[in-house]
C-alpha cells in the first residue's frame, strides 16, 4: 500500500483524542463512526495511529445536528452517501422530518391519552380505601384494559 497523501485542507493533523475532544463525542464512538462509515477512514501515520483533518470535525458537526433532529444513524449514511454521488439529498432530508413530524404527533396524541387514562385511575383511587391484598390494593383493584 502506498502512503496517502493528506487533503489540501489539511492544516494539520489531528489524533483520535483531539477529534474527540474537539467534536465532544467520545473516542469509542469516533472509532463507532468510522466502523459504521458514517467517518471516511482516517490516514495513518507510520506508528499507525490515526490522523484526521477538518473534514472529519465538520462531519462530526453534521452528524451530531442530523441526530438532534431525530434522524438516525442509518439514514444519516444515506444521507452523506447520496451527497457524495452529486446529488442533493434535501428532498429525502425533507421526507423523513415530515415523516418523523407525523410520528411525534402520533406519539402526543398517545401521552394525551395515557395521561387521560392515568387521571381516570388516580380520581377512583382517591375515591377508595386500601385493603388487604396480595401486594397493592390500588393496582390490584384498578378496572384496566390490558394492552
Amino acid at each position: 500500500m502506498g502512503k496517502q497523501e493528506m487533503p489540501r485542507r489539511f492544516s494539520s493533523p489531528l489524533k483520535v483524542s483531539e477529534v474527540s475532544k474537539q467534536a465532544n463525542i467520545s473516542i469509542s464512538t469516533l472509532h463507532y463512526y468510522e466502523k459504521t462509515r458514517l467517518l471516511e477512514k482516517p490516514i495513518r501515520n507510520r506508528k499507525g495511529y490515526r490522523l484526521y483533518d477538518q473534514n472529519t470535525l465538520e462531519r462530526v458537526d453534521f452528524i451530531k445536528k442530523a441526530k438532534t433532529l431525530g434522524f438516525k444513524l442509518d439514514e444519516i449514511r444515506q444521507i452523506i452517501d447520496e451527497s457524495k454521488t452529486g446529488d442533493c439529498p434535501c428532498e429525502n432530508v425533507r421526507r423523513i422530518v415530515y415523516e418523523r413530524l407525523k410520528e411525534v404527533d402520533e406519539k402526543i396524541e398517545e401521552m394525551k391519552q395515557f395521561r387521560n387514562d392515568l387521571t381516570n385511575v388516580v380520581r377512583g383511587w382517591d375515591k377508595k380505601t386500601t385493603s388487604d391484598s396480595v401486594i397493592c390494593s390500588l393496582i390490584e383493584g384498578s378496572d384496566l384494559d390490558f394492552k
